[in-house]
């Protein structure tokens, strides 16, 4: 599985056209009457003769227009879509296809579980490693994966444990399992693998004191990445610059 996938977990109407003004209907004056002048204003004219009547035309009024009404979009279907087509561009493999799939799916947010979840159970070790990558960038959204996460920080591939285990201390930064799977991880021969446990673990802050040691180790002894990474989670850990999860949150 290539590194590009492996992704550090930080936090990632019916329209109705109103009805228009209905046209006035505009009634042509009748013509004034003419009338013979009464010899005695107190009694009514002895004939008159008027213009006879003019009807007004009949105008009928539109009929109120309503938009056609979209169609109700299944969410959880179309994470589903996305994420099978997700899978296909890594296989092919189309890069481009598959950030755009995958910015498509972190905009599902919590709508992407069920489809990951169904995913991450499978025994295909691409679906199990995509699911875990999308849920990782979307954790911080979707508390609901928790157990799912989980269940993959047993999994036989490390890039599975290693996303699950990112995703788990996004929900739970006192979680002592997805800490410690975390800090195994650090042993790994993959550099994207250490660099995303690194990542994760300091966006744990003070809570990951127990994978400082090596991280401070990595920091002198790692690639120039791993120990840039690891300076900064370093920090983080001791409390000195604010975590990831830190900066989201709004300000009290």
């Amino acid at each position: 599985m290539s590194s590009r996938f492996t992704v550090p977990a930080i936090a990632l109407s019916l329209a109705v056209t109103g009805c228009g003004d209905k046209p006035t209907s505009t009634t042509p004056s009748s013509a004034s009457p003419t009338a013979t002048r009464p010899a005695d204003p107190a009694q009514p004219p002895k004939s008159s003769t008027l213009s006879p009547p003019v009807s007004s035309p009949v105008v009928s009024s539109p009929e109120p227009t309503m938009a056609p009404m979209e169609p109700k979009v299944d969410r959880t279907k179309q994470a589903e879509e996305l994420f099978q087509d997700l899978v296909a561009a890594y296989q092919e493999p189309d890069p481009t296809r598959w950030d755009k799939r995958f910015s498509e799916l972190l905009e599902l947010k919590a709508d992407v579980v069920p489809a990951l979840e169904k995913a991450l159970a499978s025994t295909d070790d691409i679906q199990r490693e995509m699911a875990s990558t999308i849920a990782a960038a979307v954790a911080h959204e979707a508390d609901s994966l928790e157990a799912a996460l989980r269940k993959g920080l047993d999994d036989s591939s490390e890039f599975v444990k290693v996303n699950c285990a990112a995703g788990l201390a996004v929900i739970k930064p006192d979680d002592q399992t997805a800490r410690q799977a975390l800090i195994n991880l650090l042993d790994s021969a993959n550099e994207s693998i250490v660099l995303t446990a690194v990542s994760a673990l300091g966006n744990c802050g003070p809570a990951a004191q127990d994978a400082l040691a090596k991280i401070e180790k990595l920091a002198t002894e790692g690639s120039d990445l791993i120990k840039e990474a690891a300076a900064s989670a370093a920090k983080q850990i001791k409390g000195e610059i604010p975590t990831a999860t830190e900066t989201l949150s709004p300000q009290s």
